[in-house]
């Protein structure tokens, strides 16, 4: 078995409607079309697609994600806490600090979460910082098994691709 279980290509591609025959062809081969993703330069997404591109977006979602997770683990502790204190446990007040605690806080931390990545660019991989070596489409395949990725590359040398380059990691 080789070290890495799962591989990425690459390759560019000077046409649209070339890389849409191609990322055809594959699902046809049974590769699922979520890992396919087209890529390209601001220059090339102005050339090729008249700006009808997204960019690659900001990490709010798992920022928040995150920041609920650690809010419940605080809010959990502090519940925990609260609980250590003696005489503290009889009162009607300690049911709804018990009950809204970790609630609340889970709460908190996903909105401090998801502010933090609005203001965090989203890290593209390997094979997505090779669109800036050309202003063409680069397609990627992105969770290839290690059985199919040389025939993956050499699937889209075949059908015009340009610099088809193996992702390992």
């Amino acid at each position: 078995m080789s070290k890495y279980s799962t591989i990425g290509v690459s390759a560019f591609f000077r046409s649209p409607e070339l890389v849409e025959q191609v990322a055809k062809g594959l699902v046809q081969h049974g590769l699922p079309r979520d890992l396919i993703d087209i890529t390209v330069s601001p220059i090339a997404a102005e050339r090729y697609y008249s700006r009808r591109v997204r960019s690659s977006g900001t990490m709010v979602f798992p920022y928040a994600g995150g920041g609920a997770l650690i809010g419940l683990l605080v809010g959990v502790l502090i519940a925990l806490a609260v609980m250590a204190v003696p005489g503290y446990t009889r009162s009607w007040t300690f049911s709804v600090a018990q009950l809204l605690g970790p609630n609340v806080a889970t709460l908190v931390g996903a909105i401090v979460g998801g502010l933090w990545g609005i203001f965090t660019p989203r890290h593209l991989g390997e094979p997505f910082r090779r669109v800036c070596e050309r202003d063409e489409i680069l397609l990627v395949i992105t969770g290839v098994d290690s059985a199919q990725a040389v025939p993956v590359r050499d699937y889209l040398t075949r059908a015009g691709g340009e610099a088809a380059q193996l992702h390992f990691g």
